[in-house]
């Protein structure tokens, strides 16, 4: 500090002034404080993929909330067990899923790799009966494969069903967790069935032959072309 005050000399007809280092005209900036910190903050380079999966989120007909969920899912930002060990919250040896009890909790195994899980998805998949195009691997990772589907209400109507999915799945495991409650197969998927009912009716344009019997028969039928 004095070697550096000693380079300064003071002049009594000169009048005291501040000067920004971080720009060539001297004058304080947000863009000039991103730009010198944005290599240091900024994470490695997302994957094509993962950008436009994250990107569809946004356009699904769902409460705000539930669309920022899907955002972290696609980002793997969600509290799964494996994340809270490596935050230093959760023991190693507590790391178990709830749903099968037998790998380890991570948000891949959760919504993709669980038996118990596997069952509600196949059931989904069942429900939806879009085809055999639509793999049960599709419906996991819907927002990746959203231009599999070409009708563009069926495809929006899936996108909903999907965050539904996910959702229900999410709030089962953690009143397991912090509940003590139990796995109910029926409940979870009626629950799936029931929410996204829910949403479809606040932000679609329901075909008029449509009521819940027919959504819990032929869901992609119920919402307008």
């Amino acid at each position: 500090m004095r070697e550096f005050l000693n380079q300064v000399q003071p002049a009594a007809s000169v009048r005291d002034s501040f000067s920004w280092k971080l720009n060539a005209e001297g004058v304080f900036t947000v863009k000039s404080v991103y730009d010198r910190f944005f290599c240091k903050l900024s994470g490695p380079a997302l994957h094509s993929s993962v950008a436009k999966a994250a990107a569809n989120i946004w356009s699904f007909k769902v409460p705000a909330k539930l669309q920022f969920f899907g955002w972290r899912v696609i980002h793997n930002r969600i509290a799964t067990n494996d994340q809270l060990c490596k935050r230093g919250i959760l023991d190693s040896n507590d790391l178990l899923c709830v749903f099968c009890k037998m790998k380890e909790d991570s948000l891949h195994h959760l919504l993709g790799d669980c038996e118990i899980v596997g069952g509600i998805w196949k059931k989904v998949l069942m429900w939806i009966n879009y085809g055999p195009e639509l793999s049960l691997k599709d419906l996991e990772g819907f927002p990746f494969i959203l231009n599999k589907v070409n009708c563009l209400a069926k495809r929006s109507v899936m996108a909903v069903i999907w965050l539904a999915s996910i959702w229900c799945i999410w709030l089962r495991r953690n009143a397991i967790i912090f509940k003590e409650d139990n796995f109910s197969f029926t409940e979870v998927y009626s629950d799936i069935v029931v929410l996204s009912w829910c949403w479809i009716r606040s932000y679609f344009k329901i075909a008029a032959c449509c009521n819940f019997y027919y959504w819990n028969t032929s869901p992609l039928l119920c919402v307008e072309k």
